[in-house]
């Protein structure tokens, strides 16, 4: 299982001629698990595939904030749909854009704001946007 990839929005099997297709990252990882084939390899050299390897650093935080925020919120993005998760992303991006001019960067100390670091945010709004993605290929515009 280790020698696999884990796609955090569990979006379609890299293996081909592999069809799978799932939302859900468990049941992603176990199909992986099942296939024979030699690993999908990961870059990690940043000399390579710099964007690849930094998006492979923040994925496993990502997906354990996706598995976090759905024990707290279920299938909120899916009930939203992706006007809803738009909604969110210019929300999140609003949010972002004070602490980074603030130079608040490891965690955001303006009154009433959630405790929360722009790196907290920036994981977020990956998780969202992957939301978003998965509402607009379903056609899911105004939520389930």
């Amino acid at each position: 299982m280790a020698d696999h990839p884990v796609i955090p929005t569990g979006i379609k099997c890299l293996r081909d001629p592999c069809t799978f297709v799932t939302s859900h990252p468990e049941i992603m990882s176990a199909h992986l698990a099942g296939h024979s084939e030699a690993p999908i390899p990961i870059p990690r050299d940043k000399e390579q595939v710099p964007a690849a390897v930094a998006f492979v650093a923040h994925a496993d935080a990502v997906l354990a904030l996706v598995r976090k925020k759905d024990e707290t919120y279920g299938g909120a993005w899916q009930r939203q749909g992706y006007m809803g998760n738009m909604a969110r992303i210019l929300s999140k991006t609003a949010r972002l854009e004070n602490m980074v001019w603030r130079d608040q960067t490891e965690v955001n100390e303006a009154p009433g704001e959630a405790d929360e670091s722009v790196m907290d945010t920036l994981h977020d709004l990956m998780a969202l946007c992957a939301f978003m993605a998965d509402n607009i290929e379903e056609g899911n515009r105004w939520g389930t």
